[in-house]
Order: C-alpha cells, then sequence, then structure tokens
C-alpha cells in the first residue's frame, strides 16, 4: 500500500480553522505545518477514498492550492 501526501496552501492566518476542518476529514492525517502551508498524509491509496478526501479539503475557503504526491 502506498500513501499520498499533499501539500496544503492557505490564506496566512487561517492556519487554525483549516487544521481542524482538515483533522476531521476521515483518513486524513496532518504532518505537519507551516504559517502558509499544511502537509497531510490520506491513509488509503484507494482511488475513491483519495479523491473524496481532495474533495472535501479544496472546499476549505482559506484553502489555495492542493498539490497531492504518491509515496511509495
Amino acid at each position: 500500500m502506498s500513501i499520498v501526501s499533499v501539500i496544503v496552501e492557505m490564506r496566512s492566518g487561517a492556519g487554525q480553522a483549516v487544521l481542524a476542518r482538515l483533522r476531521s476529514i476521515p483518513k486524513v492525517r496532518v504532518f505537519g505545518w507551516t504559517e502558509k502551508q499544511v502537509v497531510v498524509v490520506v491513509e488509503d491509496d484507494d482511488a475513491k477514498v483519495l479523491a473524496r478526501a481532495l474533495k472535501e479539503v479544496r472546499t476549505i475557503e482559506e484553502v489555495t492550492a492542493v498539490y497531492p504526491r504518491e509515496t511509495p
């Protein structure tokens, strides 16, 4: 099984709101963050689970960009 790491860029100052929303998404685990970026891991490589998780991340108003990367 592989995991998918996702870099999430967000507006400055929106960190706590974005972190709270990300932590509420099933199969998504926050790995680390800075003022303007969060790295999350999607713990399931099933395409449907990944698509649903990425869709939820993109609906967060403060998120400005999402960059998924598969990790073997």
